[in-house]
């Protein structure tokens, strides 16, 4: 006979995460130094899927007039076209990609992070 699945404490905090991330904002503005900012995990957009999901394009324009746009979801490779380099973050206009792959697989992938206060790139 199967025996029910017992929770143990890794679905607790499985949950517990789950919750915690579902309460999180999809995007934020922050100011720092004398640069304003705006986080998003794709693409910034009046629409919460957009937010999310959608892709920018090297070539869109800029999203803000006083702030930059930092975005994940799309690694770099694809905003600067080099599929042979480790992934870097890219700065285009009025917009930062810092997906550097990391949760492809792809010998090029690596964690990046960009310092912003004067933005500086560190790679993991």
């Amino acid at each position: 006979r199967d025996q029910p699945r017992s929770r143990g404490l890794g679905d607790v905090y499985k949950r517990q995460i789950i919750h915690f991330l579902s309460t999180l904002p999809d995007h934020f503005d922050v100011e720092v130094g004398d640069r304003k900012f705006h986080l998003v995990h794709a693409m910034p957009s009046d629409d919460p899927d957009d937010r999310i999901w959608r892709r920018p394009k090297p070539d869109d324009p800029p999203y803000f007039e006083d702030r930059i746009a930092v975005v994940g979801h799309t690694p770099t490779c694809y905003m600067s076209g080099d599929m042979e380099s480790p992934f870097a973050v890219w700065h285009g206009n009025g917009l930062i990609d810092i997906d550097c792959g990391c949760g492809n697989k792809t010998e090029l992938r690596r964690l990046a992070c960009l310092r912003l206060d004067d933005l500086k790139e560190f790679y993991i």
